[in-house]
C-alpha cells in the first residue's frame, strides 16, 4: 500500500478524532510564529485535515485567501463544514492552483513525515511560497531508536499506525529546507507530553517519566529534542524568491 493510499482508506478509521483536540494549540504556535513578521494575503495549508487549522487562519487573518488541500474526501467534507470561510481542494501537491510566487505562506502542519520524497516537495513548492510554516515529530532520536530495537513501538508499528515514513532531526530538516532553496528564520522545539501532561496519547511509561522529561525540556530543547521525542514547528523563508 502506498502512503496516499494510506491516507485515503485507513488514516481516518484509525485517527477518528481527526486530531481535531491538537488544533488550538498548533494554531497558537503558528500565530505566534508568524507574529508582526509577516501580513500573509494568501496561506495555503497542505493536508488540510478537517480544516480547523484554516479556520485559525482565516479568523487571524481575514483578509486573506485561505485554501485547504488534502487528498482525503472525508477530511474535505470535514473540512468545509468547520470552515465555510476557507477554499479547500481534493488535489496532490503537485496540482496546487496557486501560480508562481503567488502564496505568502504554505503550511506543512505533520505533513512532511509521510511523504516518500519531501525534497521534491519541497522543492517544487519553492517556485510557489515566499514562506514555508512547516511542523513535523522529531523522531530520529534516542527514544525512538530505543523503543525500535527493543520491539517496543517498532518503526513499521509507527508506519501502519500513523503513516510516518520519514525521521527527521533538527539538522535533517533544515539541509533538506536549505537543499530546496529555503532558510529557517524562527523555529521552536515543542512538547505536547510537556506543555500537557494530561495529553490522552501519553503511554503509561510516559507518565512516569515525564518528570525527566520536563527537566530536559528545561535545559536544553535541542537536546531535548535529540533524546526524547517533540517535534518542530518552524518559518522558514524562501532565498530564490526574496527579491522578487
Amino acid at each position: 500500500m502506498s502512503i496516499s493510499d494510506f491516507h485515503r482508506k485507513d488514516y481516518t478509521s484509525i485517527n477518528t478524532t481527526l486530531h481535531v483536540e491538537d488544533s488550538p494549540w498548533k494554531i497558537e504556535k503558528v500565530r505566534k510564529l508568524i507574529g508582526k513578521r509577516l501580513s500573509p494575503r494568501v496561506i495555503c495549508d497542505i493536508g488540510c485535515g478537517a480544516g480547523l487549522i484554516a479556520k485559525g487562519m482565516a479568523e487571524a487573518y481575514p483578509d486573506a485567501l485561505v485554501i485547504g488541500l488534502d487528498i482525503s474526501i472525508d477530511m474535505l467534507k470535514a473540512a468545509r463544514r468547520n470552515t465555510p470561510e476557507a477554499e479547500f481542494v481534493n488535489a496532490r501537491i503537485e496540482a496546487l492552483p496557486i501560480g508562481a510566487g503567488m502564496a505568502d505562506i504554505i503550511m506543512l502542519m505533520d505533513v512532511l513525515e509521510h511523504l516518500e520524497d519531501p525534497g521534491k516537495v519541497l522543492g517544487a513548492l519553492s517556485q510557489i511560497a515566499r514562506h514555508l510554516i512547516i511542523k513535523v515529530p522529531l523522531e530520529d532520536s534516542l527514544w525512538y531508536w530505543a523503543n525500535d530495537k527493543t520491539g517496543r513501538y517498532t518503526r513499521e508499528e509507527n508506519r501502519r499506525k500513523l503513516g510516518h515514513i520519514q525521521y527527521f532531526k533538527m539538522s535533517s530538516l533544515t539541509r533538506l529546507l536549505n537543499n530546496a532553496g529555503f532558510e529557517v528564520v524562527a523555529y521552536e522545539i515543542i512538547s505536547q507530553n510537556v506543555d500537557n501532561p494530561d495529553n490522552p496519547h501519553i503511554s503509561k511509561l510516559g507518565k512516569v517519566i515525564n518528570p525527566v522529561r520536563v527537566l530536559a525540556y528545561k535545559v536544553s530543547k535541542r537536546l531535548f529534542a535529540r533524546v526524547f521525542n517533540g517535534s518542530v514547528i518552524l518559518l522558514a523563508g524562501n532565498t530564490r524568491l526574496k527579491n522578487k
